[in-house]
């Protein structure tokens, strides 16, 4: 197991310390409240953090609807390579493909990019959940106190055996390897820890205990311990105590909160409700699969893992989903067109610096717009709506041929005209 002191890791370790000053100030606001619960400090935590990073994630949705438009074209210019095999084919391919980036504004990493900024600030953000005692000075104070007692005492040979391999690197004379196996405490440990026979070892840890227990305890159970461990202990003393019922149900809603809301927020994407065809179908289907197993993994995870993670992994979850809901909500009013030329204004001024001249969209850009807009129309459309529009369609090229083809219904020259009037309307 890793051990709870602060990151050093490159370019992790910095952003945890600033995403750890937060958690501290949100602990110590709370404080102020008299109220410092770590599990409200978690939330709050989760929600302050996806705001910040909310800019980030606005613009890999709106790369994913600029995409949706992109791809027809990309892949037409695949196709028309597909059998092309030699390099200057590819390199006339790649080069079609960039003059298709460019022309809408975007990049082929536009969507990768944010990504990449996104990932170490999640690891730092999964660092600090893991380890709030490093980073939360009055937390880490409070077992301090007991820490100290237990390096100079002869329970250090016994407390190194109730650590065991909880902590990797363990070092009796290193006092904040001795916070990290304190904050893996089970309730039953701190009972041990509190009946250990030396005097200021018990005083310590029992002082230690009545200050953390309000402060770790979130609807009855411990924050640090994993909700497997609860839910074994509870069930043993469920019989007795009929209260134990009730942490039983909230160390189960966390693993499966956690789980639900992950699968609901894949649902919500855009890439989840993709149509799959040609070759985009097993690429599509194994998503699918990934976005079945990853929200199930979470919640098996969330069982052996200590509580306020899993507390974080559910909230977290959840704020997504808020998140992805108003996204959804406002990308369906952005106009597409407005979107292309707002990217196109910023490609231009970066080419006018260049001394370049600017890019324009292609009529056939534009057309793939307008496709676009009108499938979604379409999709919006009832049953009832999609059947009159049909008739209407037809009714009107019917009269359209009738009344633009000479002679008799039905006759050899009707026919011939109605053909040439097909073709006269399509060449338009």
């Amino acid at each position: 197991m890793l051990a709870l002191t602060q990151s050093t890791t490159f370019l992790i370790g910095p952003i945890a310390k600033v995403l750890g000053f937060i958690m501290e100030g949100i602990y110590r606001f709370l404080d102020i409240l008299k109220y410092p619960d770590i599990g409200l400090c978690i939330m709050i935590f989760t929600v302050v953090v996806y705001l910040c990073m909310f800019p980030l994630t606005l613009k890999t949705q709106k790369f994913s609807k600029m995409s949706q438009i992109m791809n027809p074209e990309i892949k037409a210019i695949q196709n028309k390579y597909k059998n092309k095999k030699d390099q200057e084919s590819m390199m006339q391919q790649n080069d079609e493909i960039r003059a298709v980036y460019e022309k809408y504004g975007t990049s082929p990493t536009g969507g990768c990019l944010q990504l990449i900024i996104q990932m170490p600030i999640l690891f730092a953000l999964y660092r600090v959940i893991m380890n709030i005692p490093a980073y939360v000075q009055p937390l880490k104070e409070i077992y301090k106190s007991v820490a100290v007692t237990i390096q100079g005492s002869t329970f250090a040979e016994k407390f190194t055996d109730m650590v065991g391999s909880s902590v990797s690197g363990f070092d009796i004379a290193d006092s904040n390897k001795i916070i990290d196996g304190l904050y893996k405490f089970s309730n039953k440990q701190w009972n041990e820890l509190s009946s250990c026979g030396i005097e200021a070892i018990e005083t310590a840890a029992e002082n230690a205990y009545d200050k953390l227990h309000p402060i770790l305890n979130f609807l009855g159970i411990n924050l640090s311990e994993a909700p497997a461990t609860i839910i074994t202990n509870a069930a043993k003393n469920v019989g007795s105590d009929k209260s134990q019922i009730l942490i039983i149900v909230v160390a189960i809603a966390i693993p499966v909160f956690a789980g639900l809301f992950q699968f609901l927020q894949t649902k919500l994407s855009p890439a989840a409700n993709a149509q799959p065809g040609g070759d985009e179908n097993a690429m599509l289907a194994s998503m699918k699969t990934m976005n079945m197993v990853m929200p199930l993994m979470s919640a098996v995870f969330c069982f052996s893992f200590a509580s306020g993670l899993g507390l974080y992994w559910a909230f977290g979850a959840f704020v997504r989903c808020v998140q992805q809901f108003f996204i959804n909500k406002h990308l369906d009013k952005v106009d597409v067109n407005v979107l292309i030329e707002k990217n196109l204004e910023k490609v231009n001024r970066k080419r006018a610096k260049s001394g370049l001249p600017p890019k324009t969209v292609s009529n056939a850009a534009k057309m793939n717009v307008k496709n676009t807009s009108y499938d979604d129309e379409k999709k919006h459309q009832s049953d009832e709506e999609k059947k009159k529009n049909r008739e209407e369609n037809i009714r009107k090229s019917s009269e359209y041929y009738n009344n633009s083809s000479e002679g008799r219904q039905g006759s050899l020259r009707s026919k011939a005209d109605m053909v040439k009037k097909f073709n006269e309307k399509n060449k338009k």
